[in-house]
């Protein structure tokens, strides 16, 4: 039984130090004036995370024509390996929550405060096994369309593993 334990626990941090961290992001409306109705910005200014485990900056701001989206992801921790397939699936599921955030209507309480999530499963180079992520958005639109947005990404490997 001791064995069975000890081995559980080795598996459990080789796998956990083998997951990639990738950084939060905080997502800033402001002073969109008459297009933001539309979420049609000017100044769009992504600021990577500075470290394994921060945050991320999303800024947008102005009049203009451009949708306010994340184009990439900085990467924490094992930056030596190249996720790409990790980075594409999971800036596209940031991008799906902010574009979930802006297409509630005020009917659906879009202006006091909402949250939406998805889950991605990104297959290893063999295809064999997958890796979860769960991209969960907290956000609160304020009547001039300003909004402060919390994203997180977390690991739920785990978890998924254990349903099976």
């Amino acid at each position: 039984m001791k064995k069975l334990f000890i081995f559980a626990t080795i598996f459990t941090m080789v796998f956990t130090l083998s997951a990639r961290d990738y950084p939060g992001v905080t997502v800033r409306k402001h002073n969109g004036g008459v297009w933001a109705i539309f979420n049609l910005y000017n100044d769009i200014e992504y600021t990577p995370a500075e470290a394994t485990g921060g945050v991320a900056e999303l800024e947008c701001s102005g009049n203009g024509f451009s949708f306010c989206r994340v184009p990439m992801l900085a990467l924490g921790g094992n930056d030596h390996r190249d996720d790409l397939a990790d980075t594409r699936a999971l800036v596209n599921a940031v991008n799906e929550i902010i574009e979930n955030s802006e297409s509630r209507s005020p009917s659906e309480t879009r202006f006091e405060g909402n949250e939406h999530h998805v889950t991605v499963a990104v297959p290893d180079d063999a295809g064999r096994s997958f890796t979860y992520y769960q991209v969960k958005g907290v956000w609160n639109y304020e009547s001039n369309g300003d909004c402060v947005m919390k994203i997180t990404i977390t690991d739920v490997s785990a978890a998924y593993s254990r349903q099976r």
